[in-house]
């Protein structure tokens, strides 16, 4: 006599059961059911993914796998026209060379088939970044790169540079820095230490904060934010008020 297998699948838990068919395939009984409940995936402490760990080297790993096939077109194609040479060793010798000299260089005089490779194979590692994401498309002039942008711009004809590289040239001759830092505040990567003192001097500055507060502050998820101020309420050092989403915070008397 057949049977049928049910499956009921869900977002923590596994549901089934054997059903047996008569004769004419209908369902006439039950031969056994069961269900298995598993975890949600999340970190029983600051209630984050589980797979936010393996998500992040992933995408690690496809950063450095995109670097090294882009390097790999650049080196094919800078030999098959000539400006590279086939031997390693070869292409090896002109990494003493400074780029971005070079790219001063090329300016005022004809570059050398050897050293404008060199100088192109510089500018394929260290090119910019177009984000593809709609939420980037806006157009706000008040955002950390933009400001980054203009500045560069204004320090261009402060300086009568031709271009950025003749600019970049003129700082790496003087010891300065010639890698961007545009960020307004770093993104903290801590035991969450600092995240909590954020929040506790964003209290003391504005007398309350919000759970919306901190996940802007700190620049964390929602489950991230419930930990961080389960943590500082259980220590005392902060007081809820309310509940649900008219809650907010205040400096408790362990704050130190």
């Amino acid at each position: 006599m057949g049977y049928r297998l049910a499956l009921d699948l869900g977002s923590t838990s596994l549901g089934w059961a054997m059903i047996r068919l008569d004769a004419n395939g209908n369902p006439c009984a039950v031969i056994k059911a069961d269900v298995r409940i598993f975890g949600d995936g999340r970190n029983p402490k600051d209630g984050s993914s589980l797979a936010v760990t393996r998500r992040e080297a992933r995408a690690m790993r496809r950063r450095r796998d995109r670097l090294l096939r882009r390097k790999a077109r650049m080196i094919r194609w800078l030999v098959e026209h000539g400006f590279f040479a086939a031997e390693p060793e070869q292409r090896k010798a002109l990494e003493k060379l400074d780029p971005y000299h070079l790219r001063a260089e090329g300016l005022d005089r004809p570059l050398q088939p050897g050293e404008f490779a060199r100088a192109l194979f510089h500018l394929n590692q260290r090119r910019g970044f177009k984000s593809n994401r709609k939420t980037d498309k806006k157009e706000n002039d008040s955002g950390a790169l933009k400001q980054a942008i203009r500045q560069l711009r204004h320090s261009l004809l402060e300086e009568n540079s031709r271009t950025v590289g003749e600019w970049l040239h003129r700082r790496h001759s003087q010891g300065q820095g010639v890698r961007a830092r545009y960020r307004e505040r770093k993104v903290l990567r801590d035991d969450g230490k600092a995240r909590e003192q954020l929040a506790l001097n964003y209290v003391r500055q504005h007398g309350q904060i919000k759970r919306a507060d901190v996940m802007e502050l700190c620049r964390q998820g929602d489950n991230q934010t419930k930990a961080l101020l389960s943590r500082l309420k259980g220590d005392g050092r902060l007081i809820q008020h309310g509940t649900r989403r008219g809650s907010y915070y205040t400096i408790g008397p362990d704050a130190l």
